[in-house]
């Protein structure tokens, strides 16, 4: 399935929305690098299958994909497909 970037559809709204982290001690909890980290949304545009996956990026490559699906585990297929299997760390949390 091929996920497209939100800016591709909705450009204006996308680069209104478009969010940075900015992490600024060193010594943090999750032991990340300091810095800026930007996020953006790819939406599956062949199907219905109601997922996201957040890239994130800092100042010079993606560093993290997020992966979420809004739907239940039957609905997206354990929330799993060839693209989700092959991201090595892939978990997705109910909340």
């Amino acid at each position: 399935m091929p996920y497209v970037p939100f800016f591709e559809y909705c450009p204006e709204t996308a680069e209104k929305e478009t969010r940075c982290i900015s992490l600024l001690l060193d010594n943090n909890e999750y032991e990340l690098p300091t810095g800026n980290y930007y996020f953006t949304e790819n939406f599956c545009d062949e199907c219905d299958c109601r997922r996201v996956f957040f890239n994130v990026f800092d100042e010079k490559k993606m560093v993290a994909v997020i992966y979420w699906g809004w739907e239940t585990w039957i609905f997206t297929g354990n929330g799993m497909d060839s693209m989700t299997e092959s991201l090595s760390g892939n978990y997705r949390v109910r909340l």
